[in-house]
């Protein structure tokens, strides 16, 4: 073949395939604050925060405010210094007490039940055992292990209460108990079972905990010298179910709602009775109650709930009374409901408007103790309030909520009036 030839072969020849590049690395996606080694799992989370707070008329507690004190410009007052201050008695508190740190643990499937296995432990820095606002002490909030299976589980330690599953967006401190909201955290068992129904799923869920683990109710302890709880004596524990749906939207693709159904029942009983103006000794806690979250458009959702009951302060009901000594020993009922619509116009920024209510029912309530710091004595709770949430990114947020707060006393005292300013930084980790 002729040097020419062999040049018009090689031009004619196809060209070789380049070879082969691996494809360029894409970066992990953040993994947040985790730690994994073979199967287990240690992920810490949490948040540092600082609320500032401006009230025009004195709550019963500038941190955690149950009740609005009375106006004291009417000769009544000066019989229930605890309940009444001056008219326009102003106070400012700077808190870092929110603060909250915890961590979720998930470790191997333990074989000879079947059973996958995941725990949390959770501390936030409010305690009652403090010296002064720069001697916060930690708290409990979450301590518990739970066994899961594919549509059941079994949780023990303690945790949230399963009746009034949802929270308002402003008072992060209290979430409105004693004003509205229901529900707190106590020891407990708790078993769950959430199988898919369609495209939905169905919640299923019982509780067996501590009654008295929120309220400390002892009514016989200065007569009898008792140490026992009266929710301990009952020999019963607080039993709370909840049956609840989570599914697609009627009429907003991509979205989902969730309604729910819920009930709480408990006994509390006196060692010593007759004792004082008490002449029975058995009374019973509970409360029915329903949740709704409903997204109306894509920026726009509703959500709340609608309780009523009896002797409901264990559970944070009645402006937190639950037992009074009217006709030898009353359950004081109550009722209340809070809703609010949140709007989301942007992924920086929210704002949402709602109401809070927490009204017992008057004839039962007593008149104010004279010089108690405590809400015994308030007829009812009324919230309006407006919350504003600036997300910044790298969990950094904003709060700006103003609350109108009027709370309604008996003893023929003027009705606490406050506006409630709240600003808050928040970095969650």
């Amino acid at each position: 073949m002729s040097f020419v030839s062999l040049s018009l072969a090689l031009m004619l020849q196809a060209p070789a395939d380049p070879p082969k590049q691996d494809p360029p690395k894409q970066p992990e996606p953040p993994k947040g604050l985790s730690v994994t080694s073979g199967d287990w799992s240690l992920k810490f989370y949490g948040f540092l925060r600082a609320d500032m707070f401006y009230d025009t008329q004195h709550p019963n507690n500038v941190l955690v405010p149950a009740a609005i004190k009375a106006s004291e410009n009417d000769a009544n007052a000066a019989a229930f210094p605890g309940v009444a201050a001056k008219k326009g008695s102003e106070d400012f508190e700077v808190s870092a007490r929110l603060t909250r740190f915890g961590f979720d643990i998930t470790g191997p499937k333990v074989e000879k039940i079947g059973a996958k296995v995941s725990g949390k432990l959770e501390i936030d820095f409010y305690s009652t055992n403090v010296v002064s606002d720069s001697r916060a002490e930690p708290r409990m909030r979450h301590a518990y292990v739970k066994l899961a299976w594919d549509d059941f589980y079994v949780l023990a330690g303690q945790t949230s209460d399963i009746i009034s599953p949802l929270f308002p967006s402003v008072n992060s401190d209290l979430v409105m108990w004693g004003a509205g909201n229901l529900g707190d955290r106590r020891p407990q068992f708790q078993f769950g079972f959430t199988p898919k129904v369609g495209e939905g799923m169905v919640s299923a869920v019982l509780e067996m905990g501590v009654t008295g683990a929120n309220d400390g109710q002892n009514l016989d302890a200065a007569a009898s010298g008792v140490t026992y709880l009266d929710g301990v004596s009952s020999g019963l524990p607080t039993i709370q179910g909840r049956l609840g749906y989570k599914g697609p939207h009627f009429w907003l693709k991509e979205k989902k709602f969730e309604i729910g159904a819920w009930a709480h029942y408990a006994q509390e009983k006196l060692e010593t009775a007759p004792f004082g103006a008490f002449t029975e000794d058995k009374f019973t806690s509970s409360a029915f109650g329903l949740d709704l979250t409903l997204p109306i458009i894509d920026m726009l959702q509703i959500k709340g709930e609608a309780w009523s009951g009896k002797n409901v302060d264990d559970v944070r009901g009645g402006i937190f009374q639950g037992v009074t000594s009217f006709n030898g020993g009353t359950e004081i009922k109550a009722r209340g409901y809070w809703a609010e619509f949140e709007l989301k116009a942007d992924d920086w920024y929210a704002l949402s408007v709602g109401v809070s209510v927490d009204n017992p029912i008057d004839e039962a309530i007593a008149n104010p103790a004279a010089g108690t710091n405590a809400p015994t004595g308030a007829t009812s709770n009324k919230i309006i309030y407006v919350a504003n949430r600036f997300m910044l990114g790298n969990g950094l947020t904003i709060g700006a909520d103003l609350l109108h707060w009027t709370t309604t006393w008996g003893g023929n005292l003027e009705d606490g009036v406050d506006n409630r300013v709240n600003i808050f930084v928040q970095w969650n980790f």
